[in-house]
């Protein structure tokens, strides 16, 4: 059971302004269920019994990213997950991860992975290395996803493949990040099973030499 009162408390003591939006995040998302390979991530700001953080008490982050005038983001975990696969909520509940901005909102950032998991798509390592070398600008005859895409992450297909982009801090023109392959009912009862590992974390784990060299 949350204690509404002393999370926003917290949230003040943090220095977040506003907390309104964050304590609304918690009531929608509080408990939410995020699968990361094997593991089963649970969403919210403050957990009963977490695996990662102290029981009642919000994690804050201060010095991973700065805003837009230079000021370090004030940055809360959003998620009981191990620290390297960490995701950050801030005041105007901006989805982050390590590597920056991921969406614009809690709502796309569920929406997007609800859409991943309903199709028959099948994550492609050498297809998301290739992305990773180039940008939105550099794809021909590939059509925007508009209705899972915000301002941090673009997705986009063509006849055999959804992309991946991503725009904000450590991307800054529309980079790619990841690649999923279309297949068929057919394909998928015969093809070898992915990895068990999140394809997104893989992904990740890939980029941080080339982010941080």
């Amino acid at each position: 059971m949350v204690d509404y009162a002393d999370l926003k408390q917290q949230l003040e003591q943090a220095g977040i302004q506003h907390p309104e939006e964050l304590l609304d995040f918690q009531r929608k998302f509080g408990g939410r269920i995020y699968r990361n390979g094997l593991e089963l991530v649970r969403f919210g700001l403050v957990h009963e019994r977490p695996a990662w953080f102290k029981p009642g008490k919000i994690c804050v982050e201060t010095d991973l990213f700065e805003d837009e005038e230079g000021a370090p983001s004030i940055l809360i975990n959003c998620a009981d997950i191990n620290p390297q696969d960490a995701f950050y909520i801030d005041e105007n509940c901006v989805i982050y991860d390590l590597s920056g901005p991921i969406n614009e909102s809690p709502e796309m950032f569920f929406l997007q992975d609800n859409y991943l998991n309903s199709q028959n798509l099948k994550w492609d390592l050498h297809k998301a290395q290739e992305i990773q070398k180039k940008t939105i600008q550099d794809m021909a005859g590939v059509l925007p996803l508009t209705h899972i895409s915000d301002r941090y992450s673009q997705f986009y297909e063509d006849d055999e493949y959804v992309y991946y982009f991503r725009n904000g801090y450590y991307f800054k023109n529309g980079e790619g990040f990841d690649a999923w392959r279309k297949v068929s009912v057919e394909q998928e009862n015969t093809e070898p099973p992915v990895s068990e590992q999140s394809s997104v974390t893989q992904c990740f784990r890939s980029l941080w030499q080339r982010i941080w060299p």
